[in-house]
């Protein structure tokens, strides 16, 4: 891997805040060995050439270094030109600022409120919120495949406690969910309520705390009362 060079902590740290470069420094931070852009563009979704863009300005900022190595695992003539691969350097500074996705939310209110004015004789708002995270729940599913995959895509940051507990570390929606708690958390326990599948064993339920989401994952009394 070439050195990398010195760290823009100020810009990096702009950077990261954007979620499609989030999202590509994670593909990459995930993995303990470098990482080809055709390992990122599988992992997220993104096509190559913007993914390429993004990461190799992740390079100039010092988050992210770069080297080649051959992926075939042939030498000499007629084993191809080797790869660029990354490697991530500058994870404590990603581990300093909490993912955000306020894009998601945004699609979940305009879904609810377009809605709410088709049905407005017979439904909430509040209803109709619901019933669009839970829609964006499902589609989140659908795209990754699993429920912890999911979790991570959208920033929740799930730990497994020693109790079953699955406690949400981040929160997506922070600032809405400051402003308008009662609003965003239902959103939040439709939204992760509907990735959970039937027999996951989990459910999710309101939780409020400080410093995480409002949502936790409990093992569900079917399961509790299994092991018992």
């Amino acid at each position: 891997m070439q050195r990398p060079v010195r760290v823009d902590q100020a810009a990096a740290v702009a950077a990261l805040r954007d979620p499609m470069r989030r999202a590509l420094f994670d593909a990459v931070a995930r993995s303990e060995t470098p990482v080809s852009i055709d390992d990122v563009v599988r992992a997220t979704a993104t096509p190559k050439s913007t993914a390429a863009l993004h990461l190799d300005r992740l390079v100039e900022l010092g988050v992210l270094a770069v080297g080649f190595e051959r992926r075939s695992g042939r030498t000499g003539p007629g084993a191809g030109r080797p790869a660029k691969v990354y490697l991530a350097v500058g994870a404590e500074i990603a581990a300093s600022i909490p993912a955000r996705d306020y894009e998601l939310m945004g699609e979940v209110f305009a879904g609810a409120l377009e809605a709410a004015e088709a049905n407005a004789a017979t439904g909430s708002v509040t209803d109709a919120v619901r019933d669009a995270a839970a829609a964006h729940g499902e589609e989140l599913i659908r795209e990754h495949g699993d429920l912890d995959s999911a979790l991570r895509a959208v920033g929740y940051e799930p730990i497994v406690g020693d109790d079953g507990v699955t406690s949400l570390t981040n929160c997506p929606f922070h600032r809405l969910a400051s402003a308008h708690a009662a609003l965003v958390c239902h959103a939040n326990l439709a939204l992760v309520g509907a990735m959970v599948a039937d027999d996951d064993g989990r459910d999710a339920v309101l939780a409020p705390a400080l410093g995480r989401c409002c949502v936790q994952l409990v093992p569900s009394a079917s399961g509790r009362a299994s092991r018992t």
